[in-house]
């Protein structure tokens, strides 16, 4: 039997996670490395997850379109990004997007071999729908295993309730590329009686949210099948399990950033489950560092040996101290030129820099990217704006400045603070009126007034009467600055905006010189580079997010690893580095053409805070992936959608826009844009420059321009001969020309050409078909008259 009370814990859990998480990314499998290696993981070449190749089935939206178009308009050119086989003959009408998931293989799982129920009761209730005695007995549901006909198998045993059955509808939903419906199948039943048919049933839900991209369900999951497992055989499962080590890794560093800026009533119940999944970590996964640092970091201790040299860390002194909140507060009163000089004032170089940067983000919201080159000694610095975290932490620079009030004394303030700054500053010692006191923001006003001025007494007399969570992001810092203030009293309430400023406010702190911090936190100036970046990110402070950020970045730009950039993608979603590594994969996906893989990512990207050149790439791909799957209508809005971003499109994309204008009958727009392109195709590979000869072939054929279709196909086919699938295309469309003008010579011998270089055999035999065409109206060879023979003339 199941354990009730951590049952019932794990479902407030999950309950609470649900209240204070966005809606978790979902996320394919992850064959990451071991929890912070630089190495690749041995294990995720010789393995296969029972999850992986479920996010690998492609859409069939490309399939079943030949026969609604008509040869010009059917016409779908080859993949340029991959040297694979074209499925088909080098026709317009056969030359089709391919299906890339029939020939995957399919996931086992620890249930697979479960014997099949037939016929047996449970409790006096018969478990088999009518017709089951039948298929079990005639052998029907061996026959379609045995054949892989999971879809008709599954109905099969869709109406029992059998602990046997519903395991095997559950493998079976897996082995068709449905996680999500194995997973649903395994939630709405009831815990099995029998321990191992529930630790079946457990780990295969944990397979299968692993499957369906929702790693943090997985984790509980499985979890909750270590509990009912004696030490040997969890440790066993766990180990055996590819990669849960690195999955429970990033899965824990996740909760924990949740807990951590969780300080409601659902806290103690996040604790308790952080506590459990740390105590089964330990126990299968000795000696790792990172759940030694884990488990002081829950206690709120300092890791081992986390005490940078001397040196190693810029130190902020107390007047730079005063004068960073001094040009927040500044910059919140929206005195621009004062916060400007009161940055520049700041005596250490790097600091002076970066709050110069923050002050000039909160006058025009635009993130000074240089500087995360410009800081590259200090890791933390750098990533800050690498990852653009002052936008990804906030909705805008509104969050960093006074709120508006429609009270009219308040707006006649408003209007002398902007105007009249001297004339403003004296409320600082004015005692309000009632009306003015009742208004929170008037309160704000005056102590952002008294740290503007320095008037560091006077503020913190403010401070202790002002509703903290309300305040602007500006002041919360200042408030940390210059009184410690802890963080738990700053966090809003919404659990949302909490975990974005848990991210935001204590990196401020640090970077201002603030002392009262969380004890898992490098310090922000600190100096790492290379190996000791790597060593402080994994093993002493594996829990600070923009070490660990700045660190996984470094080695993914060194070293392009899909099992990292998984691991970014779903660590760090929000940033600007987590939405990069995600379209890397995208555009991995595309290139492999997983369309469905590809959108699954492309739909995992919030891009609502990220800088123009990346909403624009996740603009460009989205219409890569439905021009993969010939949504032409689709693909051309997407493209037009990034031209409005100002944006300029790829030469590929422009090359797809130009032949999706052809199928809608534009041909005189695609051919100039076409012959644009030609214009600077010098600057293009080999393979881009045949694609595009190709197109201005094909639209001069459509538009009746015969004799202009053949100087572009016949140049591509002897210039690019090393681009065979053009190039063999490109000769079958002028041996279709040269039939249709009677000239039968010239159309054999290039369809003879295509035989002997087609690459597939539907290629081949699409040529063979035509040659057998055209030799049938040439005549036998023994009735025509030999070349170099007596001329013979009709008359």
């Amino acid at each position: 039997m199941m354990k009730k009370p951590f049952r019932v814990l794990l479902l407030v859990f999950l309950a609470v996670f649900a209240l204070t998480l966005q809606p978790l990314l979902a996320e394919p499998h992850q064959n990451a490395t071991d929890a912070d290696s630089t190495a690749p993981s041995k294990k995720t070449e010789t393995k296969k997850s029972g999850a992986k190749s479920a996010t690998k089935q492609s859409s069939a939206k490309s399939s079943g379109k030949d026969d609604a178009k008509t040869k010009k308009s059917s016409v779908k050119k080859p993949k340029t990004e991959t040297k694979k086989d074209p499925q088909a003959a080098p026709t317009p009408e056969a030359d089709k997007v391919q299906n890339d998931g029939d020939s995957e293989t399919q996931p086992e799982s620890p249930a697979a071999n479960e014997k099949q129920a037939s016929g047996k009761t449970t409790k006096g209730v018969k478990t088999e729908p009518p017709s089951q005695s039948k298929s079990s007995e005639s052998g029907y549901d061996k026959f379609l295993e045995k054949y892989g006909a999971w879809d008709r198998l599954s109905k099969e045993y869709s109406s029992s309730d059998d602990p046997n059955l519903i395991l095997k509808r559950a493998v079976m939903a897996l082995q068709t590329g449905a996680p999500q419906q194995a997973l649903e199948i395994l939630e709405s039943s009831p815990s099995f009686d029998d321990q191992s048919k529930e630790v079946k049933r457990l780990w295969l839900g944990g397979q299968a949210a692993r499957a369906a991209g929702d790693p943090s369900k997985a984790v509980f999951w499985f979890s909750q099948a270590g509990q009912l497992l004696d030490a040997k055989e969890r440790n066993a499962r766990f180990q055996n399990e590819p990669d849960l080590d690195t999955l429970w890794t990033d899965v824990w560093r996740r909760f924990f950033w949740i807990y951590s800026s969780n300080f409601g009533a659902t806290r103690e119940g996040q604790e308790a489950v952080l506590r459990t999944t740390l105590e089964q970590a330990q126990r299968v996964w000795k000696n790792n560092p990172f759940w030694d640092a884990a488990a002081k970091a829950l206690e709120h201790e300092s890791a081992v040996g986390d005490k940078p040299m001397a040196g190693d860390v810029v130190e902020i002194g107390e007047s730079d101290r005063l004068q960073v909140a001094k040009a927040l507060a500044a910059a919140c009163l929206e005195y621009k030129d004062d916060a400007k000089a009161d940055a520049e004032a700041i005596t250490a170089q790097a600091p002076r820099e970066f709050w110069a940067a923050v002050t000039a983000f909160i006058a025009s919201e635009e993130d000074p990217s240089e500087l995360a080159s410009l800081h590259s000694s200090y890791p933390k610095a750098s990533i800050f704006w690498g990852s653009n975290t002052m936008s990804t932490s906030s909705s805008g620079r509104t969050d960093w400045l006074l709120p508006e009030e429609s009270n009219s004394e308040w707006q006649d303030i408003r209007k002398k603070n902007r105007s009249l700054k001297d004339a403003a500053k004296r409320y600082v010692d004015r005692e309000p009126g009632k009306e003015l006191e009742a208004l929170p923001v008037f309160g704000q006003y005056r102590f952002a007034l008294a740290v503007a001025s320095g008037k560091t007494e006077q503020a913190q007399a403010l401070w202790t009467g002002l509703e903290k969570r309300d305040l602007p992001l500006s002041l919360k810092v200042c408030g940390m600055l210059l009184f410690d203030e802890a963080l738990e009293n700053l966090l809003p309430e919404d659990p949302n905006a909490a975990a974005r400023q848990y991210f935001l406010l204590p990196a401020l702190a640090s970077a201002g010189g603030g002392t009262s911090l969380p004890s898992h936190l490098a310090p922000f100036w600190i100096r790492l580079e290379g190996r000791q970046l790597t060593n402080a990110a994994s093993r002493t402070w594996p829990l600070d997010r923009l070490l660990v950020l700045s660190s996984w970045t470094s080695r993914l730009e060194n070293e392009p690893s899909a099992d990292l950039a998984k691991r970014i993608a779903f660590l760090f979603p929000e940033t600007s580095t987590g939405a990069q590594a995600t379209l890397r994969l995208a555009e991995e996906a595309l290139k492999d053409q997983q369309y469905q893989l590809a959108g699954f990512y492309l739909n995992n990207v919030e891009t609502i805070r990220l800088p123009k050149e990346l909403r624009a790439r996740q603009l460009e791909l989205k219409g890569d992936l439905a021009f993969g799957l010939s949504n032409f209508d689709e693909a051309l809005d997407s493209y037009s959608r990034l031209l409005k971003t100002g944006v300029k499109l790829s030469d590929t994309s422009l090359i797809r826009v130009a032949f999706i204008l052809q199928q809608k009958g534009q041909l005189d727009v695609a051919q100039g844009q076409l012959e644009k392109l030609w214009e600077r195709h010098e600057n293009m590979p080999p393979a881009m420059q045949a694609e595009v000869l190709y197109y201005l072939g094909e639209g001069a054929h459509a538009m009746g321009n015969i004799d202009k279709a053949l100087d572009y196909y016949l140049r591509l086919a002897w210039q690019y001969p090393q681009e065979n699938i053009w190039a063999l295309t490109a000769m079958f469309r002028a041996a279709l020309i040269y039939d249709n003008m009677g000239q039968y010579d010239t159309a054999k011998n290039l369809l003879v050409t295509v035989i002997r270089n087609a690459e597939t055999e539907q290629q081949r035999e699409a040529a063979k078909n035509r040659l057998a065409e055209i030799e049938a109206k040439m005549g036998k060879v023994e009735e025509r008259p030999k070349s170099g023979g007596t001329m013979v003339y009709p008359f």
